[in-house]
């Protein structure tokens, strides 16, 4: 669901659940939205606020006093986002998309909430004389300042889906596609590696295929390991815990091989670093080495330190197949032997 939110538009998300949670209510609503736009002293939202003067602290006193509380108490987890609060996301992703980003900040999930919000959260910004036109106008603002370079560029300490290179993010639409197709309810790492066996012209799939990887037969794997789902809501759409724990170690994987964006062979990387995850299973069950794979894809990734998505081939394959692949009748003799202590062991 979040694949186009910036890093500062999803830890507002998950405020939100957290904001859920706490109040006992199993689904977000539009004032739980509110209440992390409120809280988030980091985010754009609570500059532009701050810029225009409002009390944050007593709009949220507001905010929580009219919502109440619920009578659900359940885990994070099973916080799930209302069907009222999808649409205000999707609103958001339009208007950034209108705009010409590429991403969703927080300030486009506050223009979202207040373009058709209900009166008393209208009230309570026109009590600051906050109105429509006016937050759109510090919006413009905001989003006025110069591009940055690649020289001045802020390396992130998390993850974030603008890290993703567009091949990589292309395979996290095709996992999006194949969720749907099989109704399930979230994006697992199953998924994403269908997707990424999909594009063989990318690192990852190309590595995949390289070791022996049969898109028909991973398929028919992971339909006798998931099977088939009930139903998908496409508003509600987002990626399993396993699945985001792993998006977080394929950034880490980038970062310690010096690239600024995740790509595909990062996506791999992170993926086989979860013990708990179906990806090394289902390799294993094909009868692949998932050491060779990693090993293959570290050199491949290191060997291009400047580009995150490396085309295919760089290497040579027969070397890549078995790290230990060089045999003592390829090394050079030793001249300080004699010939009858010559390889002697």
């Amino acid at each position: 669901m979040f694949e186009r939110f910036t890093e500062d538009a999803i830890r507002v998300m998950e405020r939100a659940r957290t904001e859920a949670r706490r109040l006992e209510f199993s689904h977000v609503q539009p004032e739980h939205l509110q209440l992390a736009l409120l809280s988030e002293s980091r985010s754009g939202t609570a500059k532009i606020l701050a810029l225009l003067g409002a009390d944050v602290r007593r709009m949220r006193t507001a905010v929580e006093r009219r919502l109440g509380r619920g009578y659900t108490i359940v885990s994070l987890e099973a916080v799930t986002y209302a069907p009222v609060t999808a649409q205000v996301i999707d609103r958001a992703l339009r208007s950034a998309e209108s705009e010409g980003y590429a991403a969703v900040d927080s300030s486009f999930l506050l223009h979202a909430l207040t373009a058709e919000a209900d009166g008393d959260w209208l009230r309570l910004l026109g009590e600051y004389g906050l109105t429509v036109s006016r937050i759109e106008e510090a919006m413009t603002r905001s989003h006025a300042a110069p591009p940055m370079t690649a020289e001045s560029e802020v390396v992130p300490d998390h993850f974030s889906p603008r890290l993703l290179t567009p091949r990589a993010a292309a395979v996290l639409d095709l996992a999006k596609e194949e969720t749907v197709h099989a109704g399930h309810c979230s994006i697992g790492t199953e998924q994403v590696l269908l997707g990424i066996c999909q594009m063989p012209d990318t690192t990852g799939g190309a590595v995949l295929v390289h070791a022996g990887v049969d898109e028909r037969t991973l398929r028919v794997e992971i339909f006798g390991l998931i099977g088939q789902g009930s139903g998908t809501i496409t508003a509600l759409l987002d990626y399993t815990n396993i699945m985001h724990r792993a998006l977080a170690l394929a950034w880490q994987e980038a970062r310690s091989l010096g690239h600024r964006r995740v790509g595909t062979g990062h996506l791999v990387l992170g993926m086989l670093a979860m013990d708990e995850g179906s990806v090394a299973h289902l390799l294993h069950q094909l009868n692949l080495d998932t050491e060779a794979i990693r090993w293959e894809l570290e050199q491949i990734l290191k060997g291009s330190p400047d580009d995150p998505e490396p085309p295919p081939g760089l290497t040579d394959p027969e070397l890549l197949t078995d790290p230990f692949a060089a045999t003592y009748d390829d090394l050079p003799p030793d001249e300080s032997m004699d010939a009858d202590s010559q390889w002697v062991i």
